[in-house]
């Protein structure tokens, strides 16, 4: 018998073995013959710049700075020789005056030497906008360093714009290159994901290798030159990859024996964050790195820059990487294998220390952010292998669509615990989500990144959305559509590297089986029976009903419940993995009800780009027990975008032609100037190529039920026949004065309450004229400050004889409804209303419309409502919130008197002091009720005696500082006025009197009165450009308590687009106050104070000195002059007595 020692003595010696190949077959990355050296930088008659390292050989234009060659282990050139663009850098970009987008390669008006030594060369091709046209507003500085003993070419790019420049939007940066064409055919995206690929030849439609398919970068291969790709569909977003994943991906020259990779060492650089797909490589041979794009998110990416909106960012740096191998033993799998370890080297080093550039902190100018999450869903567990980073400030989700700052991304461990490190220094959000957990987190501070901090956030906390126990759910809540059934590809149409694979969504067509599995009706989901990964299709797509006809489907989950709680309210939480152009409606037990949810949602292409995932979108829906069953019930979810449009006018005499149409199934619609209603056609209409069709005769039957009493208006769609008041001439645009868009000025709406002070409109059929009468607009009346109150219109008209046992009809057509809610009444104000409908969000009025959508409501109004004689109609548009307001006498003393019947709460303040007062019990006020509160008490927040103060706490700014008007733009009413503050551009005068330093103001020494300018504004540092500004206050301490905490009261009176930090003794420690607030005006519209916020900052004693103490208050918010804050009262407080 062979011993077990002697057993695993031959198995080791076998393993020694089988390395042994391996061992020996390590790619090399030197030239033959060539010893690596120290790079050189030989300029060649002002047109070309090589940089040598002995290994590669960078040829560049100059001073444009294209890679022009690669010349790499007795390769001339590794790229495409046939191409000028071959190696490049390029911006897609459009300003609001070109309707279409440019590309610009970005080429350099000028090179430098930055760095040459022993170590390393760095060059630059730079470019700095002076003005026109041609090319994008946007400086920039392409760099390119090549090191000693290195295989490959480090690229990355500073992009900064200067606030004043004009408005554009950059939807693409990118680096790309084109290889050899007749060198490169393998490619590798990762481990399961590379193949041989066919040729740039092969995609031409015009030479009939190749077929279009739906969309332009997808074609089918129908006589390609290897046979082997016949009747494959090439695509590009086949290899899309999440940036997360996308380190290193490239092309494998296997007659040369050469790689040729882009690793991408961190996703810092990049946009939307680590789960955002990017397209990577594809047929050319071409690679690339994208830094910017609008793929798989759509045009919500932020990628527009408006006038005064500076940015500057650094982009990469990536590394071009060149391996080879001699053996040609496992050529692919070897050379893939070295440059994933080159990759993993590249990420171990980042960030690099040989930047030459200040704007690429190095590691030591970094901070790091540790800390463990958790989440509690019912009850609190680690968030294991969460996904959690920082980004740009902003909404719970944001980082999504974020193109203009740096991302930090990582992955918690299996309890929770992580570290982001190399952070660069700013001031962050930190947000996350979390496998399982539907929802965003976002942490409830800021963070703030200083060069060399280390901050531990120690336990944060993720409470998902949750409203009640689950009763069922669909899917698995991971932000994918992974787990539901992904059908099979056509044959005719497939890509042979995803048959049998993870992602077998990339199959391009997929979206078509939906009709083939659903050709008659669609979807139908039942809850404990279904399998979602059987029987939910991946993507809720239209249904194709022939040719290029697609109609909307409507979805059904049908679900059991044993008991309903009728006076409650249920949720229905609905995860969108992506969405394209769509409109979601939902409804429950009704399919033609009132929708709960009706949401335009989307743009990111995902469908179409064979991905799996695009932008997340989270619908917490409140379903009121009343709408649902005890025993079966059905959700209708519908996707009611599909089809195109062609309308056209008919002439006098009612004939028509609509041109151009596509092919496919419509229905024809229309409407009659004159009459009410929308006519559709009887039957489908059914267009073919070069088809004419004769529908002949149509008819349009309007609503109609009887004989007519009476009418207002025109059935015209739009309200343009009524009245419509003049404009302000303090807000008027001239060219709209006498005009016959006159509804076009601003504020026209502020005229009702103007015109109707004490009462509503009363309109009497047969005496008033509606082009007079009636206001253009039902709209609310302003009764005082920023309080509306709703308004109901009367119609009032004669009967002379009334059928009591018939039905009358009252016909309402609405050109417009934005938020509003319609009540109908006859004859008495206060009975049940004949309709009362919620409608529209059309938002015409504000903007100036004179119509907006349509709305036709037929309402029966029963005979025994009517009288012979007058009745009144009541049109009440119910939605405003009431107020009702008084002062207290001398010794506080208040009656608050006609008091609508309702439920409120008592709220105050006092002159004097600071914070807001609300009453603990709520107030019920019943019809004819008299109610005594007797005594009740404010508590105005304070922790410990005043140490001193700043202001006089009266909600406004009126006791600062407010300069003498422009002599050039004063209003002469407002001269020795006590309300100076309403002369124009007084915030112009920061400037001047601060102009090179900002206020600081001294306790004890400093007048408010005098000192303390009426509003903490931006700077203006030249033309438009504005900058943040920093107050000083500057105090004496002559003891401090360090072990207790003191409070700073900060008051603001006024608050527009600002973000107030607050720091003491350190101008750049952590703040301990960091809003974002604010949206008021007030400052730009002349008014010292609009909305009141109060901020109780917490001050532990160790920041503060014996002696001189400076606080630090920043409004570091600055696209423009109205950024800023207006201060009502500032206070120190000493820790508490208590």
């Amino acid at each position: 018998m062979i011993s077990q020692k002697t057993i695993a003595s031959w198995m080791i010696c076998f393993l020694l073995l089988l390395l042994l190949p391996i061992a020996f077959s390590e790619p090399t990355r030197n030239l033959k013959g060539t010893n690596a050296r120290a790079p050189t930088v030989q300029q060649i008659r002002n047109k070309e710049v090589i940089v040598d390292n002995g290994i590669v050989r960078v040829t560049f234009s100059n001073p444009e700075g294209l890679i022009t060659g690669i010349k790499y282990n007795e390769i001339g050139n590794i790229l495409n020789p046939h191409l000028r663009a071959r190696g490049y850098w390029d911006i897609t970009w459009q300003t609001e005056n070109n309707s279409l987008p440019k590309l610009d390669r970005i080429e350099g008006t000028n090179f430098r030497i930055i760095t040459q030594n022993e170590e390393q060369v760095e060059i630059s091709f730079s470019r700095t906008w002076n003005g026109g046209s041609d090319h994008i507003p946007l400086n920039v500085d392409k760099r390119y360093i090549i090191r000693t003993n290195t295989s490959g070419i480090y690229t990355y790019g500073i992009f900064e714009r200067q606030p004043e420049w004009p408005e554009v939007e950059m939807g693409q940066i990118r680096v790309a290159f084109k290889l050899n064409p007749d060198r490169f055919h393998y490619m590798v995206v990762a481990d399961n994901r590379q193949r041989q690929m066919p040729t740039d030849d092969d995609r031409d439609i015009n030479s009939g290798r190749a077929k279009p398919l739906a969309y332009k970068e997808a074609v089918q291969l129908t006589n390609p030159h290897n046979q082997m790709f016949k009747n494959q569909v090439d695509d590009k977003y086949q290899y899309s990859c999440e940036v997360k994943d996308n380190k290193v991906h490239g092309w494998i020259s296997t007659n040369s024996n050469v790689g040729f990779w882009l690793i991408s060492p961190s996703g810092e650089y990049r946009s939307g964050g680590p789960v955002k797909q990017e397209l990577t490589s594809h047929v050319g041979p071409t690679t690339l790195t994208t830094f910017i794009s609008q793929h798989y998110v759509g045009p919500d990416m932020e990628t527009w820059y408006k006038t005064g909106e500076a940015w500057k960012k650094v982009l990469g740096p990536v590394f071009i990487y060149l391996n080879s191998d001699s053996t040609r033993n496992n050529l692919q799998h070897l050379l893939w294998e070295d440059a994933k370890r080159q990759a993993e080297q590249e990420v171990e080093a980042w960030p690099y220390g040989f930047v030459a550039s200040s704007d690429f902190p190095t590691r030591q100018e970094r901070g790091t952010i540790t800390g463990r999450l958790f989440v509690n869903d019912r009850f609190l567990a680690p968030a294991g292998y969460a996904y959690i980073g920082l980004a740009p400030p902003g909404e719970a989700g944001s980082w999504q669509t974020n193109t203009k700052g740096y991302q930090f991304w990582t992955q918690t461990n299996e309890t929770g615990y992580f570290t982001i490190d190399n952070v660069r220094p700013g001031t962050y959000n930190l947000y996350g989500w979390v496998h399982g957990f539907i929802g965003d987190f976002k942490y409830q501070n800021l963070v703030n990144v200083a060069a060399g901090s280390e901050i531990s956030l120690d336990r944060v906390v993720f409470q998902p959305p949750r409203n009640g126990p689950t009763l069922w759910e669909i899917g698995v809540p991971d932000r994918t559509a992974r787990e539901y059934f992904v059908p099979e590809p056509y044959e005719n149409t497939m890509n042979p590297l995803y048959l049998n694979h993870t992602d077998k969504f990339r199959q391009y067509g997929l979206w078509q089986r939906y009709t083939e599995l659903y050709p008659n009706h669609d979807l139908v989901y039942t809850v404990g029976v279904s399998n979602y990964s059987q029987d939910w299709f991946y993507a809720h797509v239209t249904r194709n009903i022939g040719g290029s006809t697609y109609v909307p489907a409507t979805w059904q989950i049908v679900f059991e419940l044993p008991y309903v709680n009728w006076r409650g309210s249920y949720t229905l939480q609905i995860a969108l993995a992506s969405a394209a152009r769509a409109n979601l409606k939902v409804r429950f037990n009704n399919e033609y009800s009132r929708p709960l949810l009706s949401a335009g949602v989307g743009r990111d292409n995902a469908i179409a780009r064979h991905g799996i995932h695009g932008a997340y979108h989270l619908y917490s829906i409140d379903v009121p027990g009343r709408l649902l069953r005890t025993g079966t019930n059905t959700i209708y979810l519908r996707q009611s975008k599909a089809g195109y449009q062609f309308w056209t006018q008919t002439n006098e005499t009612g004939y028509f032609t609509i041109d151009n149409v596509r092919p496919g199934t419509y229905n024809l619609y229309g409407w009659v100037h004159g009459f009410i209603g929308d006519f559709k056609y009887q039957n489908l209409v059914n267009v073919a190529a070069g088809s004419e069709i004769s529908l002949d005769r149509v008819v349009f039957q309007p609503p109609r039920n009887g004989p007519t009493l009476w009418e207002i208006g025109v059935p015209d769609r739009t309200a343009r026949e009524y009245f419509v008041p003049e404009p302000y001439e303090n807000t008027m645009n001239p060219l709209y004065l006498n005009h016959t868009d006159k509804f076009r000025q601003y504020g026209l709406w502020q005229r009702y309450t103007e015109l109707y002070p004490n009462h509503d409109l009363v309109y009497t059929v047969g005496v008033s004229n509606y082009s007079q009468d009636w206001f253009y607009a039902h709209v609310t009346r302003n009764i005082g400050g920023s309080t509306y109150v709703p308004t109901t219109w009367q119609i009032v008209f004669e009967l002379p004889y009334v059928n009591w046992r018939g039905s009358y009809t009252l016909q309402i057509a609405l050109s417009s409804a934005a938020r509003a809610n319609l009540q109908v009444r006859f004859n008495n104000e206060y009975s049940r209303p004949l309709l009362s409908a919620g409608v529209g969000r059309d938002n015409a009025i504000a903007r100036h419309g004179i119509h907006g959508a349509y709305h036709l409501y037929s309402i029966d109004v029963p005979g025994r409502l009517l009288r012979t004689g007058t009745n009144t109609i009541y049109l009440r548009q119910s939605k405003a919130g009431y107020q009702f307001w008084t002062q207290t006498n001398e010794t506080g003393y208040f009656t608050i008197d006609n008091v609508r019947p309702g439920t409120y709460n008592l709220y105050g303040w006092v002159h004097g002091f600071i914070g807001d007062f609300k009453y603990q019990n709520l107030v019920n006020v019943a019809a004819g009720s008299e109610i005594s509160l007797d005594r009740v008490v404010f508590q105005p927040p304070r922790n410990g005696p005043t140490l001193w103060e700043i202001g006089v706490p009266d909600r406004t700014a009126r006791e600062y500082f407010v300069p003498e008007p422009y002599e050039n733009t004063m209003n002469p009413l407002y001269l020795n006025h006590t309300d100076k503050f309403r002369q124009y551009g007084l915030w112009q005068r920061y400037t001047e009197l601060y102009p090179n330093h900002d206020l600081v103001y001294t306790v004890g020494v400093s007048n408010y009165s005098q000192d303390w300018f009426y509003a903490h504004v931006t700077r203006n540092i030249g033309g438009s450009t504005y900058v943040p500004t920093t107050w000083q206050i500057v105090f004496e301490l002559p003891y401090v308590n360090w072990r207790g905490s003191y409070t700073l009261q900060i008051a603001l009176s006024s608050a527009a687009r600002a973000n107030l930090q607050v720091r003491f003794n350190n101008e750049y420690s952590r703040p301990l106050l960091s809003a974002g607030v604010g949206r008021d005006n007030a400052i730009a519209r002349h008014g010292i104070h609009g909305a009141y916020h109060l901020y109780s900052i917490d001050v532990p004693g160790r920041l503060l000195r014996t002696g001189t103490n400076t606080i630090y208050l920043r409004q570091s918010k600055a696209v423009g002059p109205f950024e800023g804050l207006m201060y009502d009262y500032i206070r120190l407080e000493e820790p508490s007595t208590a």
